[in-house]
């Protein structure tokens, strides 16, 4: 299982298809309010889980984690949340 990179949703290992091999299955996606995160609980698997960002609900700069902002047709910016505070970024990628 793992965080679907472009949505805030869960995707799991499914299959076989119909050559014997594994595949990525559809999005579960997260409640509204959630963000999928890498690592929760002891098992440090990925989850949705409430965001409720510190002091900084007025500062964030996107909605949710992995989201993206196109700036042109080959670059974008991707919302992530900042360690200094806990608020969500935006960081340029391309």
């Amino acid at each position: 299982m793992q965080c679907e990179g472009l949505l805030p949703a869960l995707v799991a290992c499914a299959g076989p298809d119909e050559n014997g091999c594994s595949f990525w299955g559809t999005p579960a996606f997260c409640e509204d309010g959630e963000a999928c995160k890498g690592e929760v609980g002891v098992g440090k698997i990925p989850a949705c889980v409430t965001y409720t960002p510190p002091i900084c609900a007025d500062r964030n700069e996107c909605d949710f984690v992995g989201q993206k902002v196109c700036m042109a047709d080959t670059k974008y910016r991707e919302c992530y949340v900042r360690a200094e505070d806990g608020c969500l970024r935006l960081d340029c990628f391309s």
